[in-house]
């Protein structure tokens, strides 16, 4: 099968504009102290999520791909009839590829694009395009399925197009079906150096042929050359490739192979055995059992090229092949996870209590046994509030350090409204990300998110995180990581979540008909989209006017509390201004997990926070209203220049008035101001 290659010139502007953003998120301050029981100081600064998309494989799985400011992805499947199963993910230059444990007839019909996810995210539409090869000797019925369940058609060139939809394909409708591959994968490569034929071979420990095994192919003196091979049944592969020095990564998903460097001169064979992968993970703690495990292989390879390998699934299923910490092509780490219940604490998708690990090791080591006790943890409290009705909801936990990132494939479910109890490796260099999907369900797919991210440097210490108490809009409050503002001389730039849970420093994610933003000039659109506010434009150098409008309103009937918020900010700019003054309010009404304020006296916090480092609130008011239509005014006392405290009275719910929606307004002494409309906050009883 040919090789699949990327463009240079595509890798180089991605790492760049990642360089640039991850170098500005490091040297952004924290503009105020972080809420009781949060991780603070560099350490607790993890890198923000910079984009989060959904691709469908034709498998019938829709994964979720969540990329960061460094550039590294994270992808898992969240819904489709391989959730919880052994999975492959695997990084390689500007692409991620999953690939669910699949029977050997199936797989081998399937070309690795098909699982390049991030080739898959770029592409728009509700099918995906595909190139299909059929059998010559397929019966008429077999291919009249094949052509309705891939709405196949033959161009003038005689090549066979299709797509597939979100639902996928079944396996029964591709027995008419050689191979299929996406649409517009590149499958040739074009090099001024002599090409020659590898033949890669797999055997097992008796010498049998392995086949239908992955092999990653890396080319040591051209990162742009390299790609994704399949075995035939007969455990080989052949390609034709340029002269020159390569490693490989060969992986069934019993046991991957890390041989060392070779080079081809001439025409090759390279002859690989299972027997070489003798070294299976292994994590224990007393009174636990594992319920997830994680296995990575993570290289870089030379300045400018690497790959990632990882492997998850309920339990340790993969042997890896020993490799020294610094192989002669660059260096090599290994990162062991799992999540873990207590015994007899019952099913383990609805475990209210998880312990995670993280051990990270140089090189492959012969033993990857790792034995944890309670007190290597720091407690993480969880709580869940309802803006919309109960029930249980998926949850991902996942673990990262600056060496590799450990993914996570299976999803924990979690009754919403209520509280779970986390107990997370300690340690300032294991980064954890928490995303809560709170309206997805077994039987409805909404991809509305909330992702919480942290270090936990303190074993022994109990943190908290919060999820959803609303209100639930845009921009983030407080030093949170995941607020970027700014300008570099004439050009104005910002990123700002357009969903995050009030006072959380959180990120969230709707889909793109349920939220929206744009940034005016002089009321002239110069920027807008949906999903992440993110713009970087080029604007006067002199002193300007500027407006910017964010609204999350999510459509799903099911979530009707403390979602649909308006935020107008204005601010002013100038050339020599290295901060744009964004003022963003924090409040938190004292409501229950479901939502509810008692009748009578309500008095919270509110405060402002700004990127720039004057904060000094001028004036500040809160009006509250149980219909949307008529607003009283709240008691506003200042506590210090950017703080103050609110009070008003709560009404009891009366007919069809049973929420109260809050406006704030706040204006700094240079006249930057913030207006945000929350509507339902929280429910009256």
């Amino acid at each position: 099968m040919p090789l699949i290659s990327d463009t240079g010139v595509l890798m180089r502007r991605t790492l760049l504009a990642l360089a640039v953003l991850a170098a500005a998120l490091v040297a952004a301050p924290a503009t105020a102290g972080p809420p009781p029981g949060r991780p603070s100081g560099p350490a607790a600064r993890p890198l923000a999520v910079t984009q989060v998309r959904t691709v469908h494989l034709i498998t019938g799985d829709t994964v979720l791909l969540t990329t960061r400011a460094d550039g590294s992805r994270v992808s898992r499947i969240v819904s489709g009839p391989h959730l919880g199963g052994q999975v492959m993910h695997g990084d390689v230059g500007t692409s991620s590829y999953l690939v669910p444990r699949l029977p050997a007839a199936l797989r081998s019909k399937l070309d690795p694009s098909l699982y390049d996810v991030t080739r898959l995210a770029r592409l728009h539409g509700s099918r995906v395009p595909v190139v299909v090869t059929l059998r010559d000797d397929a019966a008429p019925r077999a291919r009249s399925a094949a052509g309705d369940a891939l709405h196949l058609r033959r161009t003038s060139s005689g090549t066979v197009l299709g797509s597939y939809s979100a639902a996928g394909v079944q396996a029964a409708d591709l027995q008419a079906v050689r191979s299929v591959r996406l649409a517009g994968a590149a499958t040739t490569h074009t090099a001024s150096r002599a090409r020659h034929t590898l033949t890669i071979e797999l055997h097992s420990g008796g010498g049998d042929p392995v086949g239908y095994a992955d092999v990653l192919l890396m080319d040591l003196d051209d990162p742009a050359f390299g790609g994704f091979l399949t075995t035939g049944a007969d455990g080989t592969v052949t390609a034709k490739v340029p002269e020159g020095r390569y490693v490989l990564v060969a992986s069934t998903f019993s046991a991957v192979l890390l041989p060392p460097e070779f080079a081809v001169t001439d025409d090759s064979t390279v002859s690989l055995n299972l027997a070489d992968a003798t070294a299976r993970p292994h994590v224990s703690m007393p009174g636990h059992r594992v319920v997830e495990a994680d296995l990575t292989i993570s290289a870089e390879v030379g300045d400018s090229n690497g790959y990632s390998f990882g492997f998850s699934g309920k339990h340790f299923f993969t042997r890896v092949q020993p490799v020294a910490a610094q192989p002669t092509y660059g260096t090599v780490h290994t990162g062991v996870s799992a999540q873990l219940v207590r015994r007899g604490s019952g099913p383990a998708r609805t475990a209210h209590r998880l312990a995670v690990t993280a051990d990270v090791a140089d090189g492959v080591p012969a033993d990857l046994t790792f034995v944890h006790h309670h007190d290597d943890f720091a407690r993480v409290v969880q709580e869940f509030y309802a803006n919309g009705p109960a029930g249980r909801r998926p949850t991902f936990v996942e673990v990262g350090t600056s060496d590799l990132g450990l993914s996570g494939g299976q999803s924990f479910e979690t009754r919403v409204p209520g509280r779970r109890v986390l107990f997370l490796q300690a340690s300032r260099e294991l980064s954890y990300t928490q995303v809560v999907m709170p309206l997805m369900t077994r039987r409805h797919e909404n991809l509305t998110q909330l992702i919480d991210v942290h270090r936990y440097p303190r074993a022994g210490h109990t943190y908290r995180t919060v999820f959803a108490h609303g209100p639930v809009g845009p921009g983030a409050e407080g030093p949170s990581p995941f607020a970027l503002t700014g300008r570099y001389r004439n050009v104005l730039y910002g990123q700002l979540p357009l969903f995050s849970g009030a006072g959380s420093e959180m990120l969230g994610f709707v889909p793109d008909e349920d939220g929206e933003w744009a940034l005016r000039q002089d009321g002239r659109v110069i920027a807008d989209g949906t999903g992440l506010i993110s713009y970087a434009v080029e604007v006067p150098r002199d002193r300007r006017t500027f407006e910017l409008t964010a609204v999350s309103h999510p459509s799903a009937p099911t979530w009707t509390l403390s979602t649909n918020v308006e935020d107008v900010w204005t601010f002013h700019s100038a050339h020599g201004a290295a901060r744009q003054p964004i003022l963003t309010p924090s409040y938190v009404p004292p409501s229950t997990l479901a939502g509810y304020v008692a009748p009578g006296r309500t008095t919270f916090g509110l405060s402002f926070s700004t990127p720039a480092h004057d904060q000094h609130v001028a004036r500040a008011t809160v009006e509250v209203s149980t219909d949307g239509v008529h607003w009283r005014d709240a008691r506003v006392v200042r506590t210090s220049t950017d703080s103050f405290r609110v009070r008003y009275a709560t009404p009891r719910a009366h007919g069809d008035r049973g929420t109260m929606s809050i406006r704030v307004t706040g204006r700094d002494r240079h006249g930057n101001a913030v207006r945000e409309t929350a509507m339902d906050v929280y429910r009256l009883r």
